[in-house]
């Protein structure tokens, strides 16, 4: 297990910093996940943009596409047991990077 990583779950962000703060800072990357059966890391299809606190690590925000509706944003399993954000028509993120499953 990668330094850092806890036994459930293990994220990294890989990007390009959009702009910052002295408290945050706005990143357009890919997600890598540690996947422990193989020992690798695994990067997630999409590009994301997240915002980040740089004063305390729990909080991690990502941004959403501006036509998506909030309100029908729900979590859901996927076909193939991840855990998803959408809004039932096109937005869809694997956002299990986040649970404790992997």
């Amino acid at each position: 297990m990668p330094a850092g990583c806890s036994k459930k779950t293990c994220a990294v962000i890989f990007g390009e910093v959009l702009e910052s703060t002295d408290t945050a800072a706005r990143v357009r990357g890919y997600a890598f996940i540690f996947d422990a059966n193989s020992g690798d890391f695994v990067r997630r299809d999409e590009v994301r943009t997240r915002v980040f606190s740089l004063t305390d690590a729990g909080y991690i925000i990502n941004l959403l596409p501006g036509e998506t509706v909030l309100e029908e944003i729900s979590y859901q399993t996927s076909n193939n047991n991840q855990r998803i954000l959408t809004d039932g028509k096109t937005f869809q993120m694997n956002v299990s990077e986040f649970s404790a499953r992997m």
